[in-house]
């Protein structure tokens, strides 16, 4: 992957990065992705496995720009004349970075060698980085988690990396803190799931001789941030030398390259219980102790990165004060450049120069806290529910009993309203548990 990545760029070509093929809707579903995101970037070349080698024709279908398919293994070593590398003009698009489309077909991402350079450039210099130190990854390079935040970003400060696939993470999640301890790692980034998968799955067998007493920076991002998940982290792996200050949650987006808003360097993480009527109804922010009947605790992301702004707008696109809950708008040297051939989309995501992230959230002590995604927010009675907190609340009532939670809005026609609909993933249930889950 690494070298068709980098030769592409080094022939003076535009990569676009595509995940695997695992997939809701099963193989159908995904050619269909992969086969739009190829018509839309225009590509000339398919680089791919034997998975998608089979179904090549129908990729070529009503696709004229395509011209070949690549097969890695089945490339010949070749001896060449040697060329000098190339020097792109650093606002040439470097690469296209196409959203995940879960809700809409995917939109490619322009992201300029001097975004993706900047965005290298204000992670290391927010926590000092530097060649002393040592990446472990086993995020994939199709995502911008793993490309820039951990490849682009070792890269730029010169430090190693690791690379591990994620299947090997996802099979065996004992391997990512053993690589961690083995190679006396400082750095690794991981969404919010995969230290829970850790927690559920590491028995003190596979963790007893674990060392991650180096291990300054456990980046998590990409999904809401817990505080659960991070006091059970600490609980569990303190006594084998992981430190409170090394938990570092963050938030960024694909249209910023990456990296919007970390934590302070020095210091620990920070949350805050809030009042959960004032949240869901009034959309503010206030802050009332920990323990309290009917609240919800929300963990910082931090302050915005060197050259970054951020702000908190009403639905006119009007700047909220401290405390407002709203839309999160930033405007960053990382910026994209828009969505490939798709003018009206890139027009409606700025505003004033700023991105529309379409993320909700609000400002405290200079502080950025989200609560989560204006498109999935429940509106029920003039209500404002997040899924991510019925989640939460449904699997801390419901403890080991649930793996998993998903909540989303039905449209009751009758009642003219949302239905909120709560789906649970159960470990094996007794008849008289599932009763007593229902209550």
């Amino acid at each position: 992957w690494l070298t068709f990545f980098y030769g592409t760029l080094l022939a003076g070509g535009v990569p676009v990065p595509v995940g695997p093929t695992f997939s809701f809707g099963g193989i159908e579903r995904y050619l269909q992705t992969v086969k739009h995101i190829a018509i839309d970037a225009g590509a000339q070349f398919f680089v791919g496995g034997d998975t998608v080698e089979p179904h090549i024709a129908f990729m070529k279908q009503g696709n004229p720009a395509l011209k070949d398919f690549i097969h890695p293994d089945r490339m010949d070593a070749r001896s060449g004349s040697y060329h000098s590398l190339p020097s792109p003009d650093p606002n040439q698009t470097a690469i296209l970075q196409y959203t995940s489309g879960t809700t809409s077909l995917p939109k490619g991402v322009m992201l300029s060698h001097r975004a993706m350079l900047a965005n290298a450039f204000m992670i290391g210099e927010r926590v000092q980085m530097s060649t002393s130190d040592f990446g472990v990854s086993w995020l994939p390079l199709f995502h911008d988690m793993g490309l820039i935040g951990a490849l682009m970003t070792s890269l730029h400060w010169r430090y190693p990396l690791l690379l591990m696939s994620a299947e090997s993470f996802l099979m065996h999640p004992r391997r990512w803190l053993q690589a961690i301890s083995r190679n006396k790692a400082t750095m690794s980034v991981a969404p919010n799931f995969a230290y829970q998968m850790v927690l559920d799955r590491i028995g003190e067998r596979h963790s007893a001789d674990l060392d991650l007493s180096r291990w300054r920076c456990a980046f998590n991002g990409s999904e809401a941030v817990r505080t659960s998940t991070l006091k059970s982290f600490l609980d569990r792996f303190g006594p084998h030398g992981f430190d409170n200050s090394a938990i570092r949650p963050v938030y960024g987006m694909a249209e910023n390259t990456l990296a919007a808003t970390f934590p302070p360097n020095h210091g620990t993480w920070v949350a805050k219980t809030l009042d959960r009527d004032a949240l869901e109804i009034n959309r503010n922010a206030h802050i009332v102790e920990t323990g309290a009947l009917s609240s919800v605790e929300i963990v910082s992301v931090g302050t915005p990165l060197c050259g970054v702004s951020v702000r908190i707008a009403n639905d006119t696109g009007a700047a909220l004060a401290e405390n407002s809950v709203g839309e999160i708008q930033i405007k960053s040297p990382s910026l994209m450049d828009g969505y490939f051939r798709n003018e009206a989309k890139t027009r409606e995501a700025m505003c004033d120069g700023f991105l529309r992230t379409g993320d909700l959230g609000f400002i405290h002590d200079g502080q950025l806290y989200i609560t989560g995604r204006a498109k999935e927010l429940i509106i029920k009675r003039g209500r404002n529910y997040y899924p991510d907190d019925l989640e939460f609340v449904a699997e801390e009532t419901a403890g080991a009993r649930v793996q998993r939670a998903a909540a989303f809005s039905y449209a009751n026609e009758s009642q003219g309203t949302e239905d909120i609909v709560l789906v649970l993933e159960t470990k094996a249930m007794t008849e008289q548990e599932r009763e007593q889950l229902d209550k």
